[in-house]
């Protein structure tokens, strides 16, 4: 049995020895036909042995080239750490595994898979190491393009939500492209918006630089921004404000990648978004498609946004215009319906004092009718100009004197410069004094009593140019060019007897634009005056013209009921003292809340019918200063409102009695009788 277990052991260890070759020639093959990158390693990480994959890998013709050179320096500065890890690892637990990018030797950057393997120790007791390295560039692309298409895709959509839910999208550009710099690895990006009320790009949110030195960049010039820097790499050729900031980006922070993005709404640039980074050399054509898609979506919210307000604004100034419009039409119907029922009361006798009052109120209902059926013809184009040779100093002096009551009953001082020689323009000559009266009104409203008016023309080369200047309220920057829209006005409100119905300025710039000239609007800001200038092509000269005067009176009588009527509409107030008059009253009259407190004091009236509306000190204040008065204390008080009077407001200020105007000859019966019973 010995022998037969001997002779199986000799012919085993036979065997052995011939599958040896065999076993060295077949581990031989596998590590020279690897594509796999392998290398065995001393203790020290230098290399000992290479296959053919790792030879080509490293550019070298045979293993003596490779022999002795550190493994751990062929890995890139970033890698290393890695390498460190993995090495320990391999020493402690007997195999270590990194994944990092490396170039070959032709310069590729290639993606590799590592396994290091500690093997066990040979005769003399020294550690040797079998790296594995495995290039899986393009499953590490794959991996990235799909997690970059998921990104990309959770990046639009919450940029397409959070803009087009928002009613304030410039507010949330900052948040959005803070969480884009995150996956398209950037660290700073600027967002300019264009202001269409200074014409130039400012700065609306940024990241990666500080405020004092993004704000150095705060407004570019838009025209040359278009033209030479809206680009997507750092090279844009021309000087301006915005290649600058690209400059101070490179230099100041290490910025080599850059891209910037116009943003674009239905015909116009509405502004750039740009992104730059200091950590790779370039942006690819999907994070590109990115940036454009944002700068898109963006686009299309502030546009949305814009559209949206544009549509809030109209519909206010709509609403306005119809209340300003019912005030506007209360006050002249208020002195006609006075003045018919004094007509009805006297039987004709006040007839010579009523008439000029009534053709003047008349004559504003017209106006302001024909204002708005003018501005409809304009619109749709149905404007008809009886065209002839006009000289303007005849127009301007018409039109002054058409303001001149205006003008005098609000005590402006009204300076004409005209120059001695005549200019002549091709116009309607009625439209022209039209343009200019509602110039010279506009500027008598919007200035406080006792202002200064300038009317003046020139030649400007082959133009005439008329200013009509004041010292009054002023126009703020943002609304240069908005007063000209329709129903526009600058600072009305209810209580504002300086406003009108906001159309004047947008006919007359029709009116000049329809002369083929130009209407423009100069202020230097609220407060400071304001000057309108107008444009138009000249003819060559020819003759003179001549002027004519309006003036305006009013009167007093005694009766019974002691009466005060207090209105800043100089017709309204004394239309109705002619009528309180013809009921039996003792009337007298105040033109301001200042003035009425000074008449209460004086006449110890019974009644105050008192208008609202009035300028500097209103209906509401000036009744409460009444009644603070001792003999204000037991009159009886009626508001008198073209708007409509707020009844909780006015009772809390005082009031006896609301009434909107125009008042009934019934009504005022009824407060005369409670005045006199002292109710």
């Amino acid at each position: 049995m010995q022998d037969k277990a001997l002779i199986r052991g000799l012919q085993n260890d036979r065997r052995r020895e011939s599958w040896l070759p065999e076993s060295q020639e077949f581990t031989r093959l596998i590590l020279e036909n690897s594509p796999d990158f392998l290398g065995l390693l001393d203790a020290a990480g230098r290399f000992l042995m290479i296959n053919e994959a790792g030879l080509q890998c490293l550019g070298v013709g045979d293993v003596s080239a490779a022999y002795g050179k550190e493994w751990r320096v062929l890995w890139p500065e970033c890698a290393r750490p890695q390498v460190d890890l993995a090495v320990a690892a391999a020493n402690s637990e007997g195999k270590g595994r990194f994944c990092e990018w490396c170039p070959t030797a032709k310069g590729e950057l290639r993606y590799w898979d590592v396994i290091i393997t500690r093997l066990p120790e040979g005769g003399g007791g020294v550690a040797r190491f079998l790296t594995v390295s495995r290039d899986i560039t393009e499953i590490k692309r794959m991996e990235d393009a799909l997690k970059w298409s998921a990104r990309r895709s959770a990046l639009t959509s919450e940029a397409a939500g959070a803009l087009l839910q928002s009613e304030n999208p410039r507010t949330v550009i900052e948040r959005l492209c803070k969480n884009a710099m995150i996956d398209l690895d950037c660290q700073f990006f600027f967002n300019f918006l264009f202001d269409r009320h200074t014409g130039s790009l400012h700065l609306n949110a940024f990241a990666g630089v500080p405020e004092q030195e993004a704000r150095l960049y705060e407004q570019l010039d838009y025209e040359t921004v278009l033209r030479g820097c809206v680009v997507r790499d750092c090279e844009s050729k021309g000087a301006c404000t915005a290649q600058n900031l690209r400059a101070k980006l490179r230099e100041s922070y290490g910025v080599t990648s850059y891209c910037c993005h116009p943003l674009i709404a239905p015909g116009r640039v509405i502004g750039t978004l740009s992104f730059g980074s200091r950590t790779r050399p370039e942006f690819n054509d999907s994070e590109i498609e990115v940036m454009e898609t944002l700068s898109h979506f963006v686009s299309i919210a502030i546009a949305r946004a814009e559209m949206e307000q544009a549509l809030r604004e109209s519909d206010r100034r709509k609403d306005e215009f119809i209340a300003t419009l019912a005030h506007e039409l209360r006050n002249p119907l208020a002195t006609i319906r006075n003045g018919f029922n004094v007509l009805n009361e006297t039987g004709g006798a006040a007839l010579p004092r009523l008439r000029p009052m009534l053709d003047r109120q008349l004559g504003l209902l017209v106006r302001l009718v024909d204002d708005l059926l003018e501005t409809a013809r304009i619109k749709t184009g149905k404007i008809e100009l009886k065209k002839q040779r006009v000289d303007l100093a005849n127009a301007i002096d018409e039109s002054i004197q058409s303001s001149e009551p205006l003008l005098r009953d609000r005590a402006h001082n009204v300076t004409v410069r005209l120059p001695s020689e005549a200019l002549f323009v091709e116009g309607d000559p009625s439209r022209l004094a039209q343009v200019f009266v509602n110039l010279i009104d506009n500027a008598a409203k919007y200035t406080a009593p006792n202002g200064r008016i300038e009317v003046s023309a020139a030649r400007c080369g082959a133009q005439a140019v008329v200013s009509v200047r004041d010292n009054g309220v002023g126009i703020p920057a943002e609304k240069l060019e908005s007063i000209f829209d329709m129903f526009s006005q600058i600072g009305s409100r209810p209580d504002d007897s300086l406003g009108g119905l906001g159309i004047g300025l947008k006919l007359a710039r029709g009116l000049i634009e329809a002369h083929g000239g130009k209407l423009e609007a100069r202020s230097a800001g609220l407060g400071c005056g304001s000057e309108f200038l107008v444009r138009l092509p000249l003819l060559p000269p020819s003759p003179d013209e001549e002027e004519d005067k309006n003036e305006v009176a009013i009167c007093s009588s005694p009766a019974a009921c002691r009466a005060l009527v207090v209105d800043d509409n100089r017709d309204a107030a004394d239309s109705l003292v002619m009528l309180l008059r013809c009921l039996g009253a003792e009337t007298w009259v105040a033109y301001s809340g200042e003035e009425a407190l000074k008449r209460i004091a004086e006449f110890k009236p019974h009644l105050v019918l008192l208008d609202i509306g009035m300028p500097r000190m209103d209906g509401y204040e000036t009744a409460r200063r009444i009644r603070e008065l001792p003999q204000g204390r037991s009159l009886v008080l009626a508001a008198l409102s073209g708007w409509g009077t707020d009844r909780a407001r006015a009772t809390e200020a005082g009031f006896d009695r609301h009434f909107v105007k125009p008042i009934t000859i019934e009504a005022l019966q009824q407060v005369m009788s409670a005045a006199e019973e002292g109710v």
